[in-house]
């Protein structure tokens, strides 16, 4: 967990406002699930439009956080098979001497 918290530090500004997207979209869409489920409304917006847009704003928050998730994890994996190759060969070495 500590090691997420590290790589969020290291997020250029454009990943931070896109993070910042995901949880406000997230937030808004948890909240009008439950304005549209238990608020009644005054005559102005219908209860199945709250819930239809509340679960819009989820699921794109989820598809915005996975893919920008996986992003960073391609990114953590390139930066990180050199290394895994370089101490592969060099093992392979030691195992030959």
């Amino acid at each position: 967990m500590e090691e997420k918290l590290n790589d969020l530090g290291r997020l250029s500004m454009k990943d931070r406002i896109v993070f910042g997207i995901v949880i406000g979209a997230t937030l808004a869409g948890f909240i009008m699930l439950f304005i549209g489920m238990f608020i009644p409304p005054e005559g102005e917006i219908h209860n199945s439009v709250l819930i239809a847009w509340g679960g819009t704003m989820v699921f794109v928050a989820l598809l915005l956080g996975i893919i920008k998730l996986g992003t960073i994890e391609i990114a953590n994996l390139r930066a990180s098979i050199p290394v895994l190759i370089r101490e592969a060969i060099r093992n392979e070495k030691e195992a030959t001497r």
